[in-house]
């Protein structure tokens, strides 16, 4: 090319039209979370309800002294009527139904996501329907809505239940390994951090290092696990995190999850229910710890 001669650009095709424009789907959809169940099949299962079933127990024994100079006559006799609680059933179900068309337009398995989805609801709903049952709890019960989770507490509530139970909810239960579960709002994670018996692994006498793995197992005999503060009972005086053995509350199943299918005229229709009751068996045996439902932003 002489020196000195213009150049010309060469032309550029520009999508300005519909008719170079395309939009696309991705073939596979997202899932949406659900919270997984922590709680309840943590708690003793109990026969099956019917419309009520009666948990009984125990009176408790007192005992008495008999005077070096007693004839053994006229002792004290108790009254060892048993007590009962009762659990009350309810129902949760999901439902969701598909026109025929839809499924036929669609290259998705509808059936199989749809049923997946609804199982993790229902999941969700029976975690959050035992969780309830905390709230009825009377005996270890501290905290108030602007309290944060501390060693102190979780040691305190430890104590309160070896006390409450003669030593029989306790670490060493008598010199017995027992397992106490714990459950706190994800939102008390940072207060957590802080407790040694949980992000030291020194204290625990492990080689689990929360502080860099994320997570923990026990602590100060405390199985301490985490949950989305959603499906725990709360009011005005906060979120309450339970501390429990299995035998505290009781589950009882009249229907077990179970998944229908039916066609309706020109729908397709997925149900999923369960059928239990849930409660408060041994108030001693559990307790719980009322904390703050705000979030600590670090400054």
């Amino acid at each position: 090319m002489a020196d000195g001669a213009s150049t010309a650009s060469p032309p550029i095709l520009t999508p300005t039209s519909s008719h170079f424009n395309i939009e696309k789907w991705q073939r596979q959809v997202e899932d949406r979370f659900y919270q997984a169940g922590l709680f309840y099949p943590r708690i003793k299962e109990r026969d099956k309800p019917g419309s009520l079933l009666h948990v009984r127990k125990h009176a408790r024994a007192g005992w008495d002294t008999l005077g070096q100079g007693a004839v053994g006559t006229g002792l004290n006799y108790q009254d060892m009527t048993p007590t009962e609680v009762t659990l009350d059933p309810g129902e949760i179900y999901v439902a969701a139904g598909l026109a025929d068309h839809e499924a036929n337009e669609t290259d998705v398995p509808l059936d199989s996501e749809m049923a997946s989805i609804l199982e993790m609801a229902l999941e969700e709903g029976t975690e959050y329907t035992a969780l309830q049952a905390v709230g009825s709890l009377t005996t270890n019960v501290f905290g108030n809505a602007a309290y944060r989770l501390n060693a102190a507490g979780v040691r305190y509530i430890t104590g309160r239940l070896g006390e409450s139970t003669r030593g029989n909810v306790a670490p060493d239960e008598n010199g017995k390994q027992r397992t106490i579960y714990a459950l706190i709002p994800w939102l008390q994670n940072p207060d957590a951090m802080s407790i040694p018996e949980y992000a030291q692994a020194d204290m625990r006498g492990d080689s689990v290092n929360p502080h860099v793995q994320g997570y923990w197992s026990k602590g100060g005999g405390v199985m301490l696990m985490r949950s989305s503060s959603p499906v725990f009972y709360s009011n005005a005086d906060g979120i309450w995190a339970p501390l429990w053995v299995p035998d505290a509350f009781g589950i009882a199943w009249n229907q077990r999850p179970k998944v229908y299918r039916e066609q309706v005229e020109l729908q397709y229709r997925i149900i999923l229910r369960n059928n239990f009751a849930v409660g408060v068996v041994n108030d001693d045996r559990a307790g719980a710890i009322k904390v703050s439902s705000a979030e600590v932003v670090p400054a």
